[in-house]
């Protein structure tokens, strides 16, 4: 308990740290004298904040409960009996309810823009006097159709930070046409499932088994995916096609990051098809997301319904 303790004291002072430095952003640059883009104090606050019900003891306390509960579940989890066991899919397909093919202008489009956002993020950094912790962009623009970044749905202050699993991230970019070294498999088969979110830097993907002895789970999960602690625009989980290295299906199966509406599941497919993609098949349906939110039933089960994003250069190419 002592441990734990000290893990969310570094925590709490790490993300107060974080959020000073990115406020600063508000006032001009004096080491540089370049004036940056205004942003409200709350942007990107961080998501370890404890209810003004709690004493931060008492939050502190259900935190460390909370964290015990999820513990003892990942306990009697046995990874390498999942990694060997046979790999069959437990849910099937409905023929897609639509096809997109998508023209290779817009997905350089997409590269245009990761590659705008990547470059002032560089900026950003230089200019606060070589910040070595990611930073963020001025006023949380949208970014890549899907939306602002959204703060992570209840974190644990336990928890790792992103830096925990650095390491085993793999980060996709638009126009990187180099085949992704992942582990293949069909859908719905839990040792080949990868979690991903999409931020300010690009697409983000973990095995989701990854050992991880400083989170409740013991593996990793959405909320140490995203570089800026805490924040991503969108979520959900992925399986890389073990017949074409180029073919991926996702889903949006993340209670950290969710979807909020069909536009937000069509970018980000398309973000997934400009970083590398030939084949990207998004499961999903046009159900109105305000109505009943992305759950479980969405993204398992039998005759799942989903959209296919053809990249058209591929077209082409069969049709030669």
């Amino acid at each position: 308990m002592r441990s734990m303790g000290k893990i969310a004291g570094r925590r709490q002072q790490n993300a107060g740290s974080a959020s000073a430095e990115i406020s600063s952003l508000q006032a001009p640059n004096r080491r540089t004298n370049v004036k940056l883009s205004h942003r409200k104090s709350s942007e990107y606050a961080s998501p370890y904040r404890y209810p003004a019900s709690l004493s931060y003891c008492d939050y502190l306390a259900e935190q460390m409960r909370a964290w015990e509960r999820d513990r003892q579940k990942a306990a009697v989890m046995d990874i390498q009996a999942l990694m060997t066991a046979q790999k069959i899919s437990g849910s099937s397909f409905a023929p897609p309810w639509a096809t997109a093919i998508v023209e290779c202008a817009s997905l350089d489009i997409l590269k245009a823009e990761t590659d705008a956002y990547r470059n002032r993020l560089s900026q950003i950094q230089k200019e606060m006097s070589g910040r070595r912790l990611p930073v963020a962009l001025p006023g949380n623009p949208p970014i890549f159709g899907i939306g602002p970044l959204k703060m992570v749905r209840n974190p644990s202050i336990l928890d790792s930070s992103p830096s925990a699993l650095t390491p085993f991230i793999v980060e996709l970019y638009p126009g990187d046409r180099q085949v992704p070294s992942v582990l293949r498999g069909p859908y719905d088969v839990r040792a080949c499932k990868y979690l991903f979110v999409i931020d300010q830097y690009g697409l983000r993907v973990l095995h989701e088994l990854t050992p991880c002895k400083t989170t409740s789970r013991g593996f990793g999960g959405h909320p140490q995916l995203p570089k800026l602690d805490g924040w991503a625009a969108i979520g959900g989980e992925a399986f890389f096609s073990d017949e074409d290295d180029r073919k991926v299906i996702i889903n949006f199966g993340s209670g950290r990051f969710p979807p909020h509406s069909v536009a937000q599941m069509e970018a980000s497919a398309r973000y997934w098809l400009a970083c590398g993609m030939n084949e990207v098949v998004a499961v999903f349906s046009e159900r109105d997301l305000a109505a009943r939110p992305y759950d479980l039933g969405d993204r398992y089960g039998k005759h799942l319904p989903n959209k296919r994003y053809l990249r058209k250069v591929k077209i082409r190419d069969e049709s030669a």
